[in-house]
């Protein structure tokens, strides 16, 4: 990852990379605002059937994903839980990206969430980002790879195909989030 611009690039345990604008005190933060969560999608294997999200799984992904990070994060005592942005809140926002969605063959006919396999596929990658809520600014940045690989969509050796399996993703997702970001503000 380049480092961007005002950031510089730290080494934070669990995190492939991380970058935190210098002089950047935590401390000085008396709690932690949750953006809503963003899950991105890889576009579609042309070898695979034509597969897309619609936007009410989408939905209830994010929502699940919102959730769980929000019972993880509540516990953080180093920044409880902001109900608003604002002066001395922190803004976290949390992103996984390169997710694949596919259909098994067996399951075209069926609708819901029977018909999808979600995997997380290696270059499946967590990004945390950490804001001033006041002002905006960009204060530090980690991304981690590892977290979502080898998850709980991947149950032996089957990939994903109900809804509770979704949701113990998001689970897993929202445990990784705060065990990284406790890292992420403990490294300054």
């Amino acid at each position: 990852m380049p480092a961007t611009s005002g950031l510089e690039r730290v080494p934070v345990r669990g995190l492939d990379a991380a970058e935190i604008r210098p002089g950047t005190r935590f401390s000085t933060y008396s709690g932690l605002y949750l953006e809503t969560p963003a899950l991105a999608f890889r576009p579609a294997d042309p070898a695979t059937p034509n597969v897309t999200i619609d936007d009410e799984q989408r939905r209830r992904f994010v929502d699940a994903l919102d959730a769980a990070l929000r019972q993880e994060l509540a516990g953080l005592r180093e920044l409880p839980p902001a109900s608003a942005a604002g002066p001395g809140i922190l803004a976290l926002t949390v992103t996984v990206e390169d997710i694949a969605v596919s259909v098994a063959p067996e399951t075209v006919s069926r609708g819901g969430w029977g018909s999808l396999l979600l995997h997380a596929v290696g270059e499946a990658t967590l990004v945390l980002e950490l804001r001033d809520s006041a002002s905006g600014e960009l204060l530090a940045r980690g991304i981690d790879a590892r977290a979502v690989k080898g998850t709980a969509m991947s149950r032996d050796g089957g990939m994903v195909t109900r809804w509770e399996g979704v949701q113990e993703l998001c689970s897993h997702w929202a445990v990784a989030t705060r065990d990284r970001l406790r890292n992420l503000v403990k490294g300054t």
